[in-house]
C-alpha cells in the first residue's frame, strides 16, 4: 500500500474513489480478494511443488535426466512426493529388468526401417518424433512386436534427453491401405508401448498428431480413448489433413515429404552408435529402393539388415 498526500492509505489500483464510508465496497473489494486469494493459492502451490522436488532430489541424488526427469513423475502424481517416489523407485526397477537405455545395435533391423525416427522441432523447441505408417507388420511374431516397442523407447529416451522440458510431440502418419488387422490396428504393439510410456516415460507427451485421420480412424479412436485418460486424450489431435501439421511444427522444421520445408531422409548413419560399415550398408541398400521411386510415408519393402560384424551373421543381435 502507499499513502497518497492527504495521509489516507489505499491498496495500489483501487483508490480512494472506490471506497464507500470508510470500507471497500461493490464489485472493487470481491475483485481485490479474488486477486488476493489467486496470488496466495499460486503461493501455495508453488511452495509444495518446491519441497516435493527437493523431497525427490534427497531420495534420488544424480537420477538421469536431472530435474526434467523428477518434475514429469512429480507432475504424473500431482506433486506427491510419496506417490512420486513409489513410481520412479518401480520405473528404475523396469530399466534394470528391461536393459534401458536400449542399446541401437541390438535393434538396428527395425532402426533401419526408417519408419520411426527423430528430427526437428516444434514450436516450443521439443523434439518431434515421426512414426511413419504400421507399427508392426501384418502377422507379426511376439517377438517383433517387443523388438519395435524397443525401437520406440529408443527414440523416446533420446528425445527426452534433448528435450528442454523433457516433453516430445509425436506425429503419427497413417497408411490407409494398410491391411486390417494389422500395423496400428494391431493391439498388441499400442498396447505395450501405452504401457511402457505411462509408467516409465510420464508427462513426456506434449502432443500428438494424427494424419490423415479418416472417419472409419475416428470412430475407432471414438471406442479406443474410453481406455485412455482424459489429460492424455486432451493432447491427442486428429488431423484431416497433412497442412494442418503446421498448427504444431513450424514450416521450416517439418518433413518436405508433410508439407515442410525441412529436406531430410532418414539414414542408419544418424543413429548414434551404429558401426560405420553397417550404416553404408543402409546407405547402399536405401539408394537401391529409391530408384524406384516409392511414396514416403507409404509402406515400403523392407530393408536388409546391415552385416554384422566379422563372425557374427546378419541381423540385429539378440535382445
Amino acid at each position: 500500500p502507499r499513502a497518497p498526500a492527504g495521509g489516507e492509505w489505499y491498496q495500489p489500483g483501487y483508490g480512494p474513489e472506490t471506497r464507500q464510508g470508510g470500507q471497500w465496497g461493490g464489485p472493487d473489494r470481491e475483485r481485490w480478494e479474488a486477486e488476493q486469494r489467486a496470488a496466495r493459492e499460486a503461493q501455495e502451490q508453488e511452495q509444495k511443488q518446491q519441497r516435493a522436488l527437493w523431497t525427490l532430489r534427497q531420495r534420488f541424488p544424480g537420477i538421469e535426466g536431472g530435474d526434467k526427469t523428477l518434475e514429469r513423475f512429480l507432475e504424473a502424481r500431482r506433486y506427491d512426493a510419496d506417490e512420486a517416489s513409489e513410481m520412479l523407485g518401480s520405473s528404475l526397477r523396469w530399466r534394470r529388468a528391461y536393459g534401458f537405455p536400449v542399446e541401437p545395435t541390438q535393434i538396428v533391423h527395425q532402426l533401419a526401417q526408417g519408419t520411426i525416427f527423430q528430427q526437428g522441432t516444434d514450436y516450443e523447441g521439443r523434439p518431434v518424433i515421426y512414426h511413419i505408417g504400421p507399427g508392426v507388420p501384418p502377422g507379426a511374431t511376439p517377438q517383433q512386436v517387443a523388438l519395435a516397442v524397443r525401437a520406440a523407447v529408443y527414440w523416446m529416451d533420446q528425445a527426452t534427453k534433448k528435450s528442454p522440458d523433457g516433453k516430445v510431440t509425436v506425429i503419427i502418419v497413417r497408411d490407409p491401405t494398410a491391411p486390417r488387422g494389422g500395423g496400428l490396428n494391431k493391439l498388441q504393439y499400442p498396447r505395450e508401448l501405452a504401457k511402457i510410456f505411462e509408467l516409465n516415460f510420464p508427462e513426456a507427451l506434449a502432443t500428438a498428431c494424427v494424419v490423415p485421420a479418416d472417419g472409419l480412424f475416428r470412430g475407432l479412436w471414438g471406442v479406443a480413448s474410453r481406455f485412455v485418460n482424459e489429460k492424455t486424450r486432451a493432447k491427442i489431435n486428429l488431423l484431416a489433413d497433412q497442412r494442418d501439421l503446421l498448427r504444431f511444427v513450424p514450416y521450416q522444421e517439418l518433413l518436405q515429404s508433410l508439407g515442410g520445408g525441412k529436406a531430410y531422409r532418414f539414414a542408419l548413419g544418424d543413429v548414434e552408435g551404429i558401426p560405420k560399415e553397417w550404416a553404408e550398408y543402409h546407405a547402399k541398400m536405401q539408394a537401391q529402393q529409391f530408384q524406384q521411386a516409392p511414396q514416403w510415408g507409404q509402406p515400403q519393402r523392407a530393408l536388409p539388415a546391415p552385416p554384422g560384424p566379422p563372425g557374427v551373421p546378419p541381423g540385429p543381435a539378440p535382445p
